[in-house]
């Protein structure tokens, strides 16, 4: 499984990293940002099978950020997972 991971807040990434990796959820991305993270998604070759976003992040926030992969044909059914 692909995950992207997107949250503001290094220390979290790093959390949600070790416990997925951990638990053997396959490769997780992370990003600091939501204008980066959409910068990763359309750089990525093999589609990512679930996002998990913040919600509270400076500039896009994760609503916006979800609305925006939604919009992607590929990732209309895509699992998004909101943080808080």
């Amino acid at each position: 499984m692909k995950i992207l991971a997107v949250d503001d807040d290094s220390i979290i990434l790093g959390l949600l990293t070790e416990v997925l990796e951990r638990a053997e959820y396959g490769e997780v991305q992370t990003c600091t940002s939501a204008e980066r993270a959409l910068e990763v998604i359309a750089e990525t070759k093999v589609p990512f099978d679930c996002f998990l976003l913040d919600i509270q992040m400076g500039g896009m926030d994760g609503i916006g950020l979800c609305a925006r992969i939604r919009d992607m044909p590929k990732y209309a059914r895509t699992p998004i997972l909101m943080l808080t």
